[in-house]
């Protein structure tokens, strides 16, 4: 994301490309134009975020009281058309940045659950193509906690109070409080590593 200042110096320089614009049509047709300014607001508001969005409303309206209403060059802000295209511009940010965040939200919500289905489907897949019971636990503890967004596992078989374990995964703070566990005594009573 780009920072406030790049943010926030795109919001003057489209403003200031608006005044532009506005003078310019104010030239070729003869009359001012400051709903110019709502584009530059709306692009504001999708590109840059709702902050920097108010912040061009703000210049819009100084530029506007500046360029296009008498007397021109002053700034006075008495006109009632100002408020009206303050609303107008207010509006316009808030309904713009809040359907593009809600549509980026969505985005980012689509885009992960499709990169989940996608290493879902190559769990299934490898789990397919697994001959032996230790295929199927390696894949269990390598892919399959990866899309369970779990650190460790342990994949084995119990007989009675005797736990064989076929594969397991721990991260080295688990290893490290395994390793602290086994010092005192506690646990099973025994713990045998099967064939891989």
């Amino acid at each position: 994301m780009k920072s406030h200042v790049e943010r926030y110096g795109a919001a003057a320089g489209l403003t200031l490309a608006g005044v532009a614009i506005a003078l310019l049509f104010q030239r070729v047709r003869g009359i001012p134009d400051a709903m110019i300014f709502a584009a530059t607001v709306a692009l504001t508001a999708r590109f840059f975020g709702v902050g920097p969005s108010l912040f061009a409303s703000a210049l819009s309206i100084v530029a506007i009281d500046f360029t296009m209403l008498p007397p021109l060059g002053r700034l006075e802000f008495t006109h009632p058309e100002e408020i009206a295209y303050l609303a107008v511009f207010v509006v316009l940010s808030l309904v713009i940045s809040g359907t593009t965040h809600s549509l980026r939200v969505a985005q980012s919500t689509a885009e992960r659950i499709a990169s989940r289905a996608t290493r879902l489907l190559d769990v299934t897949t490898a789990l397919a193509e697994a001959e032996l019971p230790a295929d199927v636990a390696r894949v269990m503890i390598g892919q399959g906690l990866e899309v369970a967004e779990a650190v460790s596992g342990l994949i084995g078989v119990v007989n009675g109070d005797e736990l064989r374990v076929i594969e397991r995964r721990a991260s080295r703070s688990v290893t490290a409080t395994h390793r602290s566990t086994a010092t005192t005594g506690s646990g099973l009573a025994r713990h045998t590593k099967g064939p891989p």
